[in-house]
């Protein structure tokens, strides 16, 4: 029996903003009533544990969705929502500690790896341990064990315990004595707890003087967010169970499951999607689709197959209404990319990149007859990575296509003379890094575009940040390089993807060709053969990692 369930649904609704005033110590709009479950005035719930003045606030989380209710196992829904939490919390003010339950543990482990904090399991925040009616659903707990059934969920007497299990004041009282202890420790400090529902319940008896025979009506979503503050001897609920921050879907996958907005992008035109199952979910332009169809058709040539092996593998397409989109824009004003720490200042706005694509960019990509976009479905080389280190060079010494408008043209060939493109066949086009202290770092094209061979060189060292098999990131880049020779296309402003697990020492990265909106079938105005521009670019990044395979085996 999951004593998670007990509550009513009640409408969550706060924007994200109001969880940062939290943080900040400012108050906040109440929450809307709660009908009979209004609690009394703050000042008549005090509380004979704290300092004068001092303050404790407490971020309490329901652990993200598992596989299965009596699985510890995130499910790939639950992923998405820990990813989420991961990147609101990364966002606040310093937390000083992150607690949680034996079977919440991958939840808090996945926040604790973007703050740089240690987990702390605590058995006090185990939900109601339900004994025989383990495993039961109420209905066969009504059917099978009248008497329990009367006690705990009809009549639910505090004191009646559950045949190998607890009675509701043990769990109150476990409750109420962890609540104590964080607050003798934690004294002007932040802290997040990782629990259940039934935990979040009692809590909220606890700040608000609810009965303990009385159900809260809390709707306590998987992944959602309540802060309890305690300051002056008094209890303060600022808020409870809100969702805003979690993932919003916006299509279904072909995959089977859902689209939401993807939280890694470094640079680009236009908003990135990706699945619960591990999509990655761009605009399909009519140009790239061919390209991906072309590279993972089944009666493809071999030498088209060699090089579908270096290029994130191809599901399929889907459609996105245009409004479903937008609605999911003020959900990452100020969040996640908008808010990376940037190694030097970023001047790629999320809020100017989603103005531009809902006024003329989505017009670009392939629309249904009903008028919905089409994205395509991508292999997503983060997915399951909790701090993922990217890097993303543009390849080749030239980025134009023939037929492009003149000016169009003019400025592409003015940013490769300004940039390491023409000496080098490849600059660097985003950077998403961690320090050792956890803390994100984003540089973005436009602070890395007229970067030199030296800066170019320095890049490539943060990303690697001692932590990468370099000598797998040539290997793969010299597969790559013979791939491309086998080929006559010409793949004008593509780039080679970098992405490796950076909590993991030696991680391999893996090493994957992307972007084909300019790419062209055939030579055109060039002369036949493969592309001598893109050889010249994995020739220069082959040289740049050997060099720093090198030094790494010198003593």
């Amino acid at each position: 029996m999951d004593a998670e369930q007990e509550s009513r649904e009640v409408e969550p609704s706060v924007a994200l903003k109001e969880l940062e005033r939290i943080a900040s110590g400012q108050d906040i709009v109440p929450a809307p009533p709660r009908d009979s479950l209004d609690p009394p005035p703050h000042e008549e719930r005090r509380s004979s544990l704290g300092t004068p003045g001092a303050q404790t606030r407490m971020f309490i989380v329901r652990h993200a969705e598992h596989v299965s209710p009596d699985s510890s196992m995130l499910s790939p829904s639950g992923s998405l929502q820990a990813s989420a939490l991961a990147e609101t919390f990364r966002k606040q003010v310093p937390f000083k500690a992150i607690f949680t339950s034996p079977r919440a543990v991958e939840t808090a482990q996945i926040i604790a790896a973007a703050l740089g904090l240690s987990v702390v399991v605590d058995d006090r925040l185990k939900n109601w341990d339900g004994g025989v009616t383990v495993g039961l659903s109420r209905q066969q707990v009504r059917e099978q064990l009248p008497e329990v059934y009367e006690q705990r969920f009809v009549l639910r007497a505090p004191t009646y315990r559950v045949p190998e299990g607890e009675s509701l004041q043990q769990r109150y009282d476990r409750v109420s004595a962890f609540l104590g202890e964080i607050v003798s420790k934690y004294e002007k400090n932040q802290v997040i707890i990782v629990t259940h529902g039934g935990i979040i319940d009692d809590m909220f008896r606890i700040a608000c003087s609810v009965p303990l025979p009385q159900v809260t009506g809390l709707m306590k979503p998987y992944g959602c967010v309540s802060v309890l503050v305690h300051v002056d001897g008094k209890w303060q609920e600022k808020q409870w169970a809100r969702a805003d921050h979690l993932p919003r879907v916006v299509a279904e996958s072909p995959s089977g499951g859902h689209l939401y907005l993807f939280p890694h992008q470094v640079s680009g035109s236009f908003p990135l999607l990706r699945g619960d199952r591990g999509e990655l979910c761009k605009p399909a332009t009519a140009r790239e689709l061919s390209f991906y169809e072309a590279l993972f058709a089944p009666n493809a040539p071999a030498e088209v197959q060699g090089l579908s092996q270096y290029v994130p593998k191809y599901i399929g397409t889907s459609s996105v209404a245009l409004e479903n989109l937008m609605a999911l824009k003020p959900h990452v004003d100020g969040a996640g990319l908008a808010a990376a720490a940037p190694l030097h200042r970023r001047s790629f706005s999320v809020s100017a990149l989603w103005a531009a694509f809902a006024s003329e960019r989505h017009k670009k990509m392939i629309q249904t007859d009903d008028g919905r976009l089409v994205y395509l479905i991508l292999e997503n080389l983060t997915h399951g990575i909790t701090r993922p280190h990217i890097l993303d060079v543009k390849m080749g010494t030239r980025t134009h296509r023939d037929g492009e408008p003149d000016d169009k043209k003019a400025r592409k060939v003015e940013k490769a003379a300004a940039s390491t493109s023409l000496s080098l066949g490849v600059r660097v086009q985003g950077l998403h890094v961690y320090d050792k202290q956890g803390k994100l770092h984003v540089r973005d094209k436009y602070a890395l575009r007229n970067i030199d061979e030296a800066g170019f060189r320095d890049c490539l060292e943060t990303f690697v940040a001692g932590a990468c098999d370099v000598a797998s990131a040539v290997e793969q880049l010299e597969a790559l390089l013979a791939a491309v020779r086998q080929v006559n296309w010409r793949f004008y402003g593509s780039s080679v993807l970098m992405v490796f697990d950076s909590m993991r020492e030696g991680a391999k990265p893996t090493v994957r060709l992307i972007d084909f909106g300019s790419c062209e079938f055939s030579g055109g105005s060039e002369s036949p053969g493969p592309d001598k521009g893109l050889i010249l670019g994995l020739q220069s990044l082959m040289l740049f990692f050997s060099d720093l395979r090198d030094a790494v085996k010198q003593p």
